[in-house]
């Protein structure tokens, strides 16, 4: 039993060989008027404006131009700090002790050198 490829194969073979022994039967007043009616069909298809090709580059660089300003918006932007960070700062701020004993206080200046203030948690 042959396989499905060397059946497609044969079948193609036998349709191809039964296509052309019809088309050689055509006359050529036939094959003039299908040939004319081919090209009546080909000219009804509208074409492109003119625009379209003219516009294409502008389009194209809008949009490289646009994914370039976004990267660069999203790779600039500072890093956002999360509320709870400034928590403490805002606690001695608002808390009515005197900032003037918080300047004179060594503590204060030990404490503010061992937080972390780069913001990176």
């Amino acid at each position: 039993m042959k396989d499905d490829t060397t059946n497609y194969q044969d079948l193609r073979t036998k349709v191809n060989q039964h296509l052309d022994q019809q088309a050689a039967d055509i006359d050529d007043e036939l094959q003039t008027q299908f040939a004319l009616a081919r090209r009546r069909a080909l000219d009804a298809i509208p074409e492109k404006p003119a625009g379209y090709y003219r516009w294409k580059p502008v389009w194209l660089t809008g949009a490289i131009t646009a994914a370039f300003l976004l990267l660069a918006v999203f790779w600039l932007m500072p890093s956002r700090q999360s509320p709870g960070e400034d928590l403490d700062s805002l606690i001695v701020l608002t808390s009515g002790d005197d900032i003037e004993m918080l300047e004179n206080d060594p503590e204060f200046y030990v404490w503010l050198e061992s937080e972390d203030l780069s913001g990176n948690g």
